[in-house]
């Protein structure tokens, strides 16, 4: 019985998780901290913002 790994899948598992990393350090870029301002209130706004006719 030969051994089969999944190599693109397992490549495209790390590069997904990379990505991951780098959106959750740009939604929140100071933490977790209680004073910290909340970003995604304001990417919601912004987004309801600038579909409105």
């Amino acid at each position: 019985m030969d051994t089969y790994f999944p190599i693109l899948t397992a490549l495209q598992f790390v590069f997904y998780m990379g990505w991951m990393k780098v959106i959750e350090a740009v939604l929140n870029p100071f933490g977790e901290d209680d004073d910290d301002f909340e970003t995604n209130a304001l990417i919601d706004r912004n987004i309801t913002v600038t579909s409105t006719p």
